[in-house]
């Protein structure tokens, strides 16, 4: 062995550290797997399957990694409860996997969290002659490039029960249509 300025101490010292970087790695992958199942658990407590985060938030944005490890800033719209798993949809459409935002999955939990939890004090708001706007569940029988201008529409209560329970029935209108909606299907306008 040659001879260095390297001592026996300073490779226990290397040692010790990379131990210690390998434990800090593990651990935040924890954190992060933890976070997706909150979210995960969120969706079901709440019976909801997707939040549009474009109502709350329209500036939301996490890094994506693409199958070549490559990151790239996304703005985000709504995301995804189905089987199980979350997808973020970005703001042209497109589908992303918890595998490409892993990294940002705190990020993403406390995301929906505020936007939820935004939802629940519009609910808790909502009476006859608030503006409302409506997502549609059937927003995907609607032609694609429909769907956008659909779900910008604006309506009014029409009728609303004094205590909101979960499957209570709210009329709304807007330029001559009508619909009888679930609370959670929409999303307060400011006054």
């Amino acid at each position: 062995m040659k001879k260095t300025f390297i001592t026996e101490q300073d490779q226990f010292h290397m040692k010790l550290t990379l131990d210690k970087s390998a434990d800090m790695n593990t651990k935040l992958r924890n954190i992060l797997r933890s976070a997706i199942d909150e979210i995960v658990n969120l969706f079901e407590y709440f019976d909801v399957t997707s939040i549009d985060i474009g109502n709350y938030d329209d500036q939301f944005e996490v890094t994506l990694y693409d199958d070549y490890g490559q990151p790239r800033n996304t703005l985000i719209s709504r995301a995804d409860l189905e089987d199980g798993s979350i997808y973020l949809i970005d703001t042209e459409g497109y589908t992303h996997t918890s595998d490409e935002w892993f990294h940002d999955a705190t990020i993403v939990f406390t995301e929906l969290s505020e936007c939820l939890n935004e939802k629940l004090k519009g609910i808790q708001q909502l009476a006859v002659g608030k503006k409302v706007r409506w997502i549609d569940p059937g927003i995907e029988d609607y032609d694609e490039e429909d769907r956008q201008d659909i779900l910008d529409r604006v309506f009014t209560i029409n009728s609303c029960p004094e205590v909101i329970e979960r499957d209570s029935v709210i009329g709304i209108s807007c330029d001559g249509s009508e619909a009888e909606v679930l609370p959670m299907e929409l999303v307060l306008m400011p006054d």
